[in-house]
């Protein structure tokens, strides 16, 4: 008995798998557009997700892709009110984008190619650009830009496959009563301001997203202008919890309810009676008008508790880098904010964390930097992020600009790994006569590859029949490229 349910269950199994169907979409579609193949490709990305079922994949070829349908009504095109038009996921089904529109395998696709750039666009109008709801972690959005949501309307709400959502909150995606995994994807340049907006990137309310690998750049809300969390604890999402790993915010605004001195918490992130789990991200230039630069949380009924482990906080403005309203806790470990303890409040040190310490980013990025490469007198320096990780969450691959990792011994802090690591090799007594070769000396050891390190020469030497061209170089770096 035993062996024949094993045996029907594999069975059922291979017969799911085989029964996953990919889609494919292209700017204006092609061919028949019946979404078949990249020849027949789609132009109409809802269409092709209203099509799909649980498991079905749909690729996405770069472009830049407006909702043409409304989300309370997704079968038909709407060309009235373009407001309302938004892209809603379906549960199971993953959206991947960043395709050339060749590609036969997942992957062949390149995400960090610019020119293959997938974005869905709410065009500076649409109240939001993605919606999921009722969607569990097998459900995914992977490899888009998001972008041009405006969420301004205070106290009005869209009915979504039977939930009412917000029309103030979430201008990029609002999640409600959901979990998806959401991968690889920037939210800028969304607005959620009407008076009380939360999550101008992305909102959350009794969810659960998996967000990982992500950049949330130049989104605003009055209430956490890259992310926001309401009532996102494990009773109301099947006892799972929201984690952000892997990610970057930087120059995301909480500003004033207009003409009031109302809201203005959370630059980067507000959760509100949320438990969260942040991890190896990096919060850089993000600004609230009142408390919480970077994270600004708060809670109701005992609950908002935060975890973060890490990370690192850098030229975050407000009253403070990192708040907790009230009874709320935030819980940090591993991690760096560069200005002092004076300006983050309601902290429960976990372990290691450093006040006052600059992470050393290489310039105009948030990068760690091997400082030697650039100054010869502090050749032993590196930046303390690095290989200074703890192992708390999976992380992927790579990190989130697609540098491998890791790189070195160790995860380094943050959402970024350097690649560009220094090593001093003494070489002594090395000699090279004038005309033996025109090209500059470099060594040439086998048993290791010196590639994009330095070489420390010692006493090198160059000779010639004339004395006046002898040189003596003592200590000499130079940087194989």
């Amino acid at each position: 008995m035993k062996k024949i349910l094993l045996f029907t269950l594999i069975l059922f199994t291979q017969i799911c798998l085989e029964a996953q169907t990919i889609r494919y979409v292209k700017q204006g579609g092609s061919g028949n557009k019946n979404g078949t193949s990249w020849t027949n490709a789609s132009g109409d990305i809802q269409a092709m997700i209203n099509t799909s079922n649980y498991g079905d994949q749909i690729w996405v070829a770069k472009g830049n892709y407006i909702p043409n349908r409304g989300a309370d009504n997704l079968g038909t095109i709407n060309n009235g009110d373009k407001r309302k038009n938004a892209f809603v996921l379906k549960n199971g089904v993953k959206l991947f984008g960043g395709f050339a529109g060749n590609e036969t395998s997942l992957n062949q696709r390149n995400i960090y190619n610019p020119q293959n750039k997938s974005t869905l666009n709410g065009g500076g109008y649409c109240y939001h650009v993605v919606y999921s709801v009722y969607d569990d972690r097998n459900t995914r959005l992977d490899g888009f830009t998001i972008t041009g949501g405006k969420a301004i309307l205070e106290r009005n709400i869209v009915i979504v496959e039977g939930r009412k959502i917000s029309r103030g909150d979430g201008a990029g995606m609002y999640a409600s009563f959901s979990s998806p995994t959401v991968l690889n994807c920037i939210f800028e340049g969304n607005i959620a301001s009407n008076g009380n907006g939360m999550g101008g990137g992305f909102h959350n309310y009794k969810s659960a997203p998996w967000i990982g690998n992500c950049i949330f750049r130049n989104n605003t809300a009055n209430n956490g202008g890259g992310i926001g969390f309401r009532e996102c604890v494990p009773r109301n999402t099947n006892n799972l919890k929201p984690v952000v790993n892997n990610c970057l915010f930087y120059n995301n605004k909480a500003i004033y309810r207009p003409g009031t001195r109302v809201a203005g918490f959370g630059g980067a992130i507000e959760p509100f009676s949320s438990d969260v789990i942040i991890n190896h991200c990096t919060f850089a230039r993000n600004t609230a008008v009142q408390k919480g630069g970077a994270i600004y949380s708060t809670r109701i009924n005992a609950y908002s508790n935060i975890e973060i482990y890490n990370s690192i906080f850098k030229d975050n403005s407000s009253r403070d880098v990192v708040m907790a309203n009230g009874t709320g806790d935030i819980w940090v470990k591993n991690s760096i904010l560069q200005h002092s303890s004076g300006y983050a409040s309601n902290i429960n040190n976990n372990g290691n964390v450093k006040y006052g310490v600059n992470p050393n980013f290489k310039p105009n990025t948030y990068v760690p930097q091997d400082q030697s490469l650039n100054n010869a007198n502090d050749a032993n320096y590196v930046s303390p992020v690095v290989d200074k990780a703890i192992h708390k969450y999976n992380l992927p691959s790579t990190d989130v600009y697609g540098n491998p990792r890791k790189e070195g011994d160790n995860y380094d802090i943050g959402a970024f790994e350097l690649t560009e690591r220094y090593h001093k090799i003494k070489i002594g007594n090395i000699t090279k006569t004038y005309g033996d070769n025109n090209n500059t000396f470099t060594p040439n050891p086998t048993s290791q590859n010196y590639k994009n390190q330095n070489i420390c020469l010692n006493n090198y030497t160059y000779q010639s029949s004339n004395p006046n061209e002898q040189k003596n170089m003592h200590q000499q770096q130079k940087h194989l490229l």
